[in-house]
């Protein structure tokens, strides 16, 4: 049973479909003697809270198979786990839709990723009702403070000529110090300005969705497997766009389908969906003959979707083209955003985005396989030719065999008896 284990030793359930966001909590936590056990969606946590029992469950919101909101409403209609604490671990930029969904699950705490390792711990002992207390300086740090200690003793006697170099590198800091209070002092003042408007919050969002927008792509462009592609660029939709599904649809040259890929939606649900997503009303309209070919954007109740009807309910969504220089390769959509605002018009410029990045990289990634396809072709054509190749060097050779021998015989014949006489 839980919070019978003290102030040390509990133990933590860590939800996340990341494994590096995972090893990070346990790194941090585990050095405060918590034992720590993963899971990377909801439904592994489930079974895992069943068998561990664990005293604090810390989980993303957007994973496969069971999101995070779906995991806590179970966990909160179990009286066996109705009062277990939970901590929801999700993306700074997603904190205000996270409170939101915390609010409507009845969880108390929402810590934003990434955080410093002083808060995690903070609000993991706050949450389990424990004393945070630092485990005492490791060995080699006190070592190493003693070593700089040490160090800085000859500094100390270098002699006075070094005081008036010292005097006025002070006077120099507190000028800087005074200027960077006013600057600090003016940006608190527009902070202010801006806060009372509610923008803060916003712009900070903004760009660091923006700088993961970025970093997509740089790793997009190294991406050579078209399956890995499309699964980062899947991956990486559900995140930026705070999104509980996201549906990828690449198709060929001739229009047909060749490959879906989705976050949110389970393996029996995707496999429904796949087979009805090719010719559904929202691809008609995006990408068929007269198609509005740019946005599909359903912002409220009545407004069009057109997923296929094995598709879970959804309340909103954004859909566009995946395309980019005047070529189309299918299209994406993002479903249900997180908390109860809806997609605005920076999510359908972030959609934009991440389509054409998909479209760019597929692109490249086509013209490595034709260019792959071209050497191919020619390595067999060589092959081929090689057999006649050496049918005719080998005919040739024989056929010169005889007359060489004869002038070599000849040559042979005059050197004897007459190279005494010849010129040399």
């Amino acid at each position: 049973a839980r919070g019978n284990r003290g102030n040390i030793g509990k133990r933590i359930l860590v939800v996340d479909d990341r494994p590096s966001n995972r090893e990070l909590l346990a790194s941090v936590l585990g050095y405060f003697g918590h034992t720590i056990v993963q899971a990377d969606d909801g439904a592994q946590a489930l079974k895992a809270v069943q068998e561990s029992r664990p005293d604090l469950l810390i989980t993303d919101l957007l994973m496969p198979n069971m999101d995070g909101e779906e995991l806590c409403r179970l966990l909160r209609a179990d009286p066996a786990t109705a009062d277990l604490p939970i901590i929801i671990h999700t993306a700074s930029y997603r904190t205000r839709q996270g409170r939101q969904i915390a609010d409507r699950v009845g969880v108390r705490w929402v810590l934003p990723k990434p955080s410093e390792a002083a808060d995690i711990v903070a609000m993991v002992s706050q949450a389990l009702g424990i004393e945070a207390t630092w485990p005492a300086v490791p060995l080699p740090v006190q070592q190493h403070a003693q070593a700089s200690a040490s160090a800085e003793a000859p500094v100390a006697a270098a002699g006075d000529g070094a005081d008036t170099g010292l005097a006025s590198l002070q006077v120099r800091n507190e000028r800087l110090t005074a200027l960077l209070e006013n600057a600090m002092h003016i940006a608190a003042a527009q902070a202010e300005t801006l806060a009372s408007h509610g923008l803060v919050r916003d712009v900070q969002s903004l760009a660091q969705r923006l700088t993961s927008l970025a970093g997509v792509g740089l790793e997009m462009a190294f991406e050579r497997d078209p399956d890995a592609l499309a699964e980062m660029l899947c991956r990486a939709a559900q995140d930026i766009m705070s999104a509980r599904y996201i549906g990828v649809c690449l198709t060929g040259s001739d229009g047909r389908l060749v490959k879906f890929v989705s976050r949110g939606l389970g393996g029996q649900t995707q496999a429904l969906v796949a087979a009805g997503i090719e010719g559904c009303a929202a691809a008609r309209r995006l990408t068929g003959p007269g198609g509005e070919g740019r946005m599909v954007v359903a912002s409220k109740p009545g407004d069009f979707i057109g997923l296929p009807q094995a598709h879970p309910p959804v309340a909103t969504m954004i859909g566009c083209r995946v395309a980019a220089h005047e070529a189309a390769y299918g299209w994406i959509y993002a479903a249900d955003r997180l908390g109860d605002d809806g997609f605005t018009a920076d999510d359908e410029r972030l959609l934009l985005a991440l389509g054409a990045q998909l479209a760019t990289a597929w692109h490249g990634l086509q013209e490595v396989e034709e260019l792959d396809r071209r050497v191919a072709d020619r390595t067999r054509e060589l092959q081929a030719a090689n057999p006649e190749l050496e049918a005719f060097s080998s005919l040739v050779s024989h056929d010169l065999r005889s007359p060489l021998g004869n002038i070599a015989g000849f040559a042979s014949a005059l050197s004897d008896r007459h190279g005494a006489t010849l010129a040399p």
